[in-house]
This record gives C-alpha cells, structure tokens and sequence, in this order.
C-alpha cells in the first residue's frame, strides 16, 4: 500500500482493489531509465480503476522514469466483457504495428469462444499477418495485465472467406 500512498490513491473506492495485493519486484534499467514494477493481485481490476492506477503511478514517475507495469493475478478467470473493456489499451501498448492493421484491430472488439480469443480479418494477406506476428504478442500484453493467457485465433470474415472460395473455384 506504500505505492498507494505515493501515487496519493488512497481513497476506500480503489484501495478495496489492492487488497492482498503486494509489489513483487521493482526491476530498474538506467540507461534506459525504465522502472519495471511487478504486481502481485489478488484479481483483475476492473477497467476504470486500473486506467486510474496507470495514470497515476506513469505522473508520479514521470520526471524519473518511464513506467512499464507487470501483473500477475492470483484469479486470472475473466469474462468476454473484461477482455473487450482491455481491448483499446491491448492494441496501444503493440507498437510498431501498420496503420491498416491497427485500423482493422481497432474497429473490432474480440469475440470469447470456448476459450478463445477470435478476431476478424478481411484478406488473406491480413490473416497470414495477424496469424504471424500479432497472436502472441495480443496474448503477452493480455497477460501482462494479469489475464491468463488468452489464446488468439484470427479468421477470415464470412463474406470475404466465400469470395477467396468462389476465386479458387
């Protein structure tokens, strides 16, 4: 709660959040004047007060250092809500990625079945791109928010996987 403290989030509505919650291990990189700090939850925080959090904890440490936060949740069971309310900030913190690839993960919320992540692609070009280089690095930024590991399948939307039929025909 001494993090708490210094990010001035005391108030009962987020401290009940942090309950049983301990600061694992703050790694600090010098050169590139990165803090790492790694959380231990007792479960996931709900959207709002995890963007509270973040916030702060990023304009504490700003003159010092940039923040990169870890989250291990001893309860990682989510909804299909919680991931999609996660969804804006998952596609922010993947950087390097094209603008159309970010317009067409940003357009979609992702679909939670048997398990699955599923998300949408238009073209065969854009599935062999996601399939390749977004999976898993979709399922690291979820899991470094304390989610279990989500496991990211991409598919052709319906009416373009009929035309790639009706084109190999």
């Amino acid at each position: 709660h001494l993090l708490l403290q210094q990010i001035d989030l005391t108030e009962d509505q987020f401290v009940r959040f942090f309950e049983g919650a301990s600061l694992e291990r703050v790694s600090i990189h010098r050169k590139s004047r990165v803090w790492q700090f790694n959380l231990k939850l007792t479960k996931l925080l709900p959207i709002e007060i995890y963007k509270t959090f973040t916030q702060r904890v990023n304009e504490a440490f700003a003159a010092i250092a940039t923040i990169c936060l870890e989250i291990v949740c001893e309860d990682t069971v989510a909804d299909a809500e919680s991931y999609g309310q996660y969804w804006p900030i998952v596609i922010e913190e993947i950087s390097g990625m094209s603008p159309p690839i970010r317009e067409l993960l940003t357009n979609q919320q992702p679909m939670m079945t048997g398990g699955k992540m599923v998300l949408l692609c238009t073209n065969d070009i854009e599935l062999q791109t996601m399939k390749g280089k977004y999976g898993n690095l979709i399922s690291d930024v979820y899991t470094s928010f304390g989610f279990s590991r989500p496991f990211v399948e991409f598919t052709l939307t319906e009416e373009d996987s009929s035309a790639e039929e009706a084109r190999m025909a």
